[in-house]
């Protein structure tokens, strides 16, 4: 390596073949104890001990966490957990209420409303989440306690009856509202502490050079201010292999939806930089300046981690004829991003979550399991889609009712699908185009409205 670039390792060269100390304090590998790549919290699952010793490791456990306010909306739409939670993440929503594993709507506990009726009866209104819920709670004694007397066994028959006939009711939560504070400093010391591990594991001698000194100091010991190392970048198309040029941001979509996280590593010469980009769980976004003063061929390194296969790691790396024409990879705005675009970063992924996110789940889970098209299947999507709308359009504010939904929803050509399409595969292209199409412009029309005044 010499003064003015950086030694390109490649990609088949790993951590525990170069380098057998650790990349922040220089103590002797391999550790006791594995390291994550990419943080448990976040569904990552493959680890190894051949880049940080344990006292560094340990070090980082107090910001370990820092997205969890992030990932558990992710989790909770999608349905899944990471390695170490015992469930899918739950999320309090208004006073008595929390969503269940797929942004489903769950009363914590029965509410009950006791209206006194002439000549000493009352009229009973109870809601629950279910019968069995419903039964245990009007006959295990707290109604009798209530009401300050036993009931009869004639009472009994008759309450277990009511429960029995009772039907299920749409639950409407309302807009969800949450609180929480956000740690900056931490979130980008942990996006720096990835990136450096991904360096470590795929170019070693790059990530224990003096010029990325700087962050390795401020991802261990908090030395210096997120908004020194933090930037705002636009990714370009890039050439992934041998035969296709794509968006590396195009690739992960396709392949994996929310179920991975992503390391996107840049050397970029134009820009004398080398800029860090991480991608968690498909939704979260965040990028570093790793190191100034490159001045060698552009290259780039990805590190896709699929968390529902598990352990499995995806790295591409491409350097770039420095005699070729110049290829776009990335761009960067020199200030860094602003605590109110951050926070609506936020937001917009509880929000995507519990709505759009939420919708996907489930239009995925129709999909598997009914694989063909049906009566039923077709039911089951529109009640789906209609939730969704409904929801959206609740949150800006528009007056909507279920019935105009649908009469778009078949107007864009969802009518067509029962009409001519009853035995196909969800895969046949007219299939998905209708369903797209449908989908799309139905949305479309009803955000439309925000603009347009009504209310």
């Amino acid at each position: 390596m010499n003064d003015n670039t950086f030694e390109l390792q490649k990609i088949d060269v790993r951590a525990s073949e170069v380098i057998d100390k650790c990349f922040y304090c220089g103590e002797f590998l391999p550790a006791r104890t594995k390291e994550h790549i990419f943080n448990s919290c976040w569904g990552g699952l493959y680890k190894t001990r051949e880049l940080i010793c344990d006292k560094c490791n340990n070090k980082f456990s107090s910001i370990d966490g820092v997205f969890v306010k992030y990932i558990k909306f992710i989790m909770n739409a999608w349905a899944f957990k990471g390695e170490r939670q015992q469930k899918v993440p739950e999320i309090e929503a208004n006073e008595n209420y929390i969503l269940e594993a797929g942004a489903k709507p769950k009363l914590k506990n029965p509410e009950l409303e006791i209206t006194p009726q002439a000549e000493g009866s009352s009229l009973i209104h109870l809601r629950a989440s279910s019968k069995t819920e419903a039964r245990r709670y009007l006959l295990d004694g707290q109604l009798e306690a209530k009401l300050g007397r036993q009931f009869t066994d004639e009472e009994r028959e008759i309450i277990k009856q009511e429960v029995k006939e009772a039907q299920k009711k749409r639950l409407d939560v309302g807009i969800l509202t949450v609180k929480y504070s956000l740690n900056f400093q931490d979130e980008y010391r942990s996006i720096a502490h990835t990136l450096l591990k991904c360096l470590a594991l795929y170019t070693p001698e790059v990530v224990c050079d003096s010029r990325t000194q700087p962050i390795r100091d401020f991802a261990q010991y908090n030395q210096g201010n997120w908004e020194d190392f933090a930037v705002v970048v636009d990714q370009f198309a890039v050439v992934v292999d041998q035969e296709d040029s794509l968006l590396v941001t195009d690739v992960e979509e396709k392949l994996y939806g929310v179920h991975f996280n992503a390391a996107n590593i840049y050397w970029c010469g134009a820009l004398q930089k080398i800029i860090g980009v991480v991608k968690i769980l498909g939704r979260i976004q965040r990028a570093v300046v790793i190191a100034e003063g490159y001045y060698g061929p552009d290259a780039l390194l990805v590190v896709i981690e699929d968390t529902e296969v598990g352990r499995q790691f995806h790295p591409y790396f491409k350097q770039f004829d420095a005699l070729a024409p110049d290829v776009p990879l990335v761009q960067i705005q020199y200030a860094p991003p602003t605590i109110d675009m951050l926070v609506q970063e936020f937001e917009q992924i509880v929000q995507s979550s519990v709505s759009h996110d939420a919708f996907l789940h489930k239009l995925e889970d129709i999909v598997q399991k009914t694989r063909e098209l049906s009566e039923q299947a077709l039911l089951e999507c529109r009640n789906c889609f209609l939730d969704f709308v409904m929801y959206e359009a609740k949150s800006i504010g528009i007056s909507v009712e279920r019935l105009e939904v649908e009469a778009k929803l078949e107007e864009h050509g969802f009518a067509d699908l029962a009409q001519h399409h009853i035995g196909k595969t969800y895969q046949d292209i007219t299939v998905c185009s209708i369903l797209n199409t449908a989908f799309t412009k139905t949305l479309d029309y009803f955000l439309k409205l925000e603009s347009t005044g009504r209310s």
